[in-house]
């Protein structure tokens, strides 16, 4: 079974253990998303920088994860899902140090974000973190701010909920 480079990116997003940096270290060696999955040998994966034999295995044994499950069910849910790979995923998040390698998104991503913000944070915060997140959120969706978050539990959860509540 051969995979496009968009379905080997939403599958190394599904391997736990692959995270942004990872998967940027492993399409660096194969060259591609895609040929990271095209029958690599187990001592070629242990090449690769941060790849222990544990991941190595999971990487192997790709054929076992429900690929086509997760790509059904963003799809029945009306959610289109951007890879790090293609040119429709955002020109600026692209610019960031790890971005990451798959976004799931519902509605347009088709916005003008040099009025952006983003906030992020513990997912333990304070009470002095959590309302500064709620007035930082708040304050930037009222001036017509687009605040953007990783909907984490914690700070990411408090500054999106705090933009709902104010309509943005």
């Amino acid at each position: 079974m051969s995979l496009s480079d968009r379905d080997a990116c939403v599958l190394m997003n599904m391997i736990s253990g692959i995270g942004a940096m990872k998967a940027a270290t492993l399409v660096s060696y194969f060259g591609s998303p895609s040929a990271v999955f095209e029958s690599p040998a187990l001592s070629e994966l242990l090449q690769v920088q941060g790849i222990s034999q544990n991941l190595a295995q999971k990487i192997l044994d790709w054929k076992n994860i429900r690929l086509d499950d997760e790509l059904a069910l963003a799809q029945k849910a009306g959610v289109r899902i951007y890879t790090r790979f293609e040119d429709d995923y955002p020109p600026l998040l692209k610019e960031i140090h790890d971005p990451p390698l798959c976004l799931y998104v519902k509605g347009s991503i088709d916005a003008d974000y040099s009025r952006s913000i983003g906030v992020v944070g513990s997912r333990r915060m304070t009470s002095y973190g959590r309302a500064m997140a709620k007035h930082l959120s708040e304050s930037a969706s009222y001036a017509g701010w687009i605040v953007i978050s990783g909907l984490a539990y914690g700070i990411d959860a408090v500054a999106h909920q705090a933009v709902v509540d104010a309509g943005g």
